[in-house]
This record gives structure tokens, C-alpha cells and sequence, in this order.
């Protein structure tokens, strides 16, 4: 196996599509059904790669991750994701890179990813509950997606929305695994486009 270069954090000419990182804001539309994903103008949305060696930096992913996994863990029915249980040392100390996205200079979302031979594996997707259903997890996806490489990720397999984010932007489930009792996750790929 040959390993994936050290991506740069996609500039928008790299990114085309719906799902695109930056571009044209999103216009929104009429809603059709209670599940329909609200996508608002997110003109506002900087996508910019995060240095947890900062102290407000980390402190913020690590508020946001908190309030994220709080819904994950009433959708699944299970507390036992270890991320609910971290510090902010235990974030900074992740071997991970990290893109968040800020809406009006505030942190509103981030995904962290490591490289796992010649692909990349999301740890974590998280968007602070003040802004779901905006696009902010699709756009974050898609930034990663923008390398490609081939991407994994878990997810909480009752945890709907997740699911349905993943298989949406192309990920194929690959398995069902229950690291901790309680806690059953679901394994997805995405091919990538290389």
C-alpha cells in the first residue's frame, strides 16, 4: 500500500457539486416532510483547519463535540461513546486533523480524520446542536471526500440522521460492530474518486 500525501485543506475550485465546501450559498427550499434537511444561506460558513495546540480553539471543538455526542447519545440510547467522556487534554492529544466550520466567527461544527494507510478515516463529525439540519455536516463530509482517497467513519447505528448523511453523500455500509456494551455502531466506506 502506498500512503495518502498530506492533503492541504481543499480550496474552493476543488470542491464542485451540491455538497460543495464554498460557492454559491445554498437557497434553500420548501419543506416536503418533517425529515427534509433545512438547508439556509450559509454565506457566512468559513471552512478553516484547526490547531488544537490553541487553547480557545480546543476548548471549542471540545464544547461542541460534548453537545453533539449529548444528542448522539439520546438517539442511540447509550452514554458509553467515549467521547462524551473526554477532556479537553484528551481532544488536543488526538493524532488527528481537524476542519471546522465557523458561522459568524463562532465554531458551529468540525471533522477530525486521520490517515489509515491509503485511506482516511473520520474519528469524528460533530455539529453543535444550534445548527443542525443547515448542510454544515454535508459540507464537512465533502471536504474530506474533496482528497479522494477512500474514507471510513462510524457511527452510532440507530443514530438516524448520521446514517442518512453518510449513505446520502455516497457511503456504503460495511459492517455493524458493538465496541462497548450498549453501544453498536455502524461501519461505512466511501470509494473515494482517485
Amino acid at each position: 500500500m502506498t500512503a495518502v500525501p498530506e492533503p492541504a485543506v481543499p480550496e474552493p475550485a476543488d470542491v464542485t457539486g451540491p455538497a460543495s465546501v464554498t460557492g454559491p450559498a445554498v437557497t434553500g427550499r420548501a419543506l416536503t416532510g418533517p425529515d427534509d434537511l433545512v438547508e439556509l444561506d450559509l454565506v457566512e460558513l468559513d471552512l478553516v483547519e484547526l490547531d488544537l495546540a490553541d487553547e480557545a480553539t480546543a476548548v471549542a471543538v471540545h464544547r461542541v463535540g460534548l453537545r453533539s455526542y449529548a444528542v448522539e447519545a439520546a438517539l442511540i440510547g447509550s452514554d458509553a461513546i467515549p467521547a462524551l467522556h473526554e477532556t479537553v487534554a484528551d481532544v488536543r492529544a488526538l493524532p488527528l486533523r481537524w476542519l471546522g466550520a465557523h458561522m459568524d466567527g463562532v465554531l458551529a461544527g468540525f471533522i477530525a480524520w486521520a490517515h489509515e494507510g491509503d485511506e482516511l478515516d473520520v474519528d469524528r463529525l460533530c455539529v453543535d446542536p444550534d445548527h443542525f439540519r443547515r448542510g454544515l455536516g454535508r459540507r464537512l463530509v465533502a471536504a474530506v471526500l474533496a482528497f479522494g482517497a477512500p474514507v471510513t467513519v462510524c457511527t452510532g447505528a440507530a443514530n438516524a440522521p448520521a446514517v442518512a448523511l453518510y449513505e446520502g453523500v455516497g457511503f456504503t455500509r460495511v459492517g455493524t460492530f458493538e465496541p462497548e456494551p450498549g453501544l453498536v455502531l455502524a461501519r461505512f466506506r466511501h470509494p473515494g474518486t482517485r
